[in-house]
């Protein structure tokens, strides 16, 4: 339980046994009374402050384990400023489906850092709906996002329904193959951890070990001034802690979506 709430459930409760005691002994009424409260207004404030901590960092084990289970979609993200054991604490918009119900509902909760690079504007997320209040909502991190950024060469689609992939939108090779031939600069890059780990591949998936990095790209192609991409894309093991800013990458574009874009890392050291 969150340890303000006990506290100040506990003050409060000793402020009315004050004023119990204040009826009972009338000789001790003045001094019962002056201490009951301070004892009542610390123990609510603790009370307050504690429920909105929980809500805050997500501290709602029976709400997740036992609140009506959906889906959705995250269509804003904001940077409160908290962290909790170096986690941030993240201000989410979401699209909710539950059941037949579909709103939209805002909330601020602790996100693990580990897989801050798949959270981003798109991504389908499981939650839970707090028995008392349907309305609110809280995000399930004990499963991964369905889908994190755009879907990007070399990671499979995956459906709506968590965990449940559907087939590949396409590779990189055939991107590489059939698109637009150019060059990238690296602008940012996050490392989301293990493709095997996040799910977006098969389990016998021929290089589990590659990473999903969420890329920031300047992309330059021939007769076209430079544009911003942001894409989701694997990358080779041997390449895990040296992709980052300032990196120029051989890249192919699909020549009906120039978000698509696929790198070439064949010859890159």
């Amino acid at each position: 339980m969150n340890p303000l709430l006990t506290v100040g459930n506990g003050l409060v409760l000793a402020a009315f046994a004050c004023g119990a005691a204040a009826v009972v002994f009338p000789g001790g009424r003045f001094a019962l009374l002056i201490t009951a409260l301070p004892l009542v207004l610390t123990g609510l404030a603790m009370r307050g402050v504690g429920a909105r901590i929980g809500r805050l960092v997500g501290l709602l084990p029976k709400f997740i384990q036992n609140g009506e289970r959906g889906t959705a979609v995250i269509t804003g993200l904001g940077d409160t400023g908290v962290t909790i054991n170096n986690d941030p604490v993240v201000a989410y918009e979401l699209d909710v489906t539950i059941g037949t119900r579909k709103f939209s509902t805002t909330l601020k909760q602790r996100t693990p850092r580990v897989i801050l690079g798949a959270i981003t504007h798109g991504a389908v997320v499981n939650v839970a709906a707090d028995p008392a209040d349907p309305e609110q909502v809280a995000i399930d991190w004990t499963q991964p996002p369905a889908t994190g950024p755009g879907p990007g060469p070399g990671l499979e689609a995956v459906s709506e329904k968590v965990g449940e992939p559907v087939a590949a939108i396409g590779s990189a090779a055939d991107l590489l193959r059939t698109g637009r031939k150019g060059t990238a600069e690296v602008k940012s890059a996050k490392d989301a951890g293990d493709v095997t780990d996040l799910g977006v591949v098969p389990d016998d998936d021929a290089h589990p070990d590659d990473r999903l990095y969420v890329l920031e790209l300047e992309v330059k192609l021939p007769g076209r001034s430079p544009y911003p991409a942001r894409i989701g894309h694997r990358v080779p093991e041997r390449l895990y802690g040296h992709v980052g800013p300032g990196m120029i990458v051989p890249v192919a574009v699909d020549r009906d979506n120039d978000q698509s874009v696929a790198i070439d890392w064949t010859d890159i050291t």
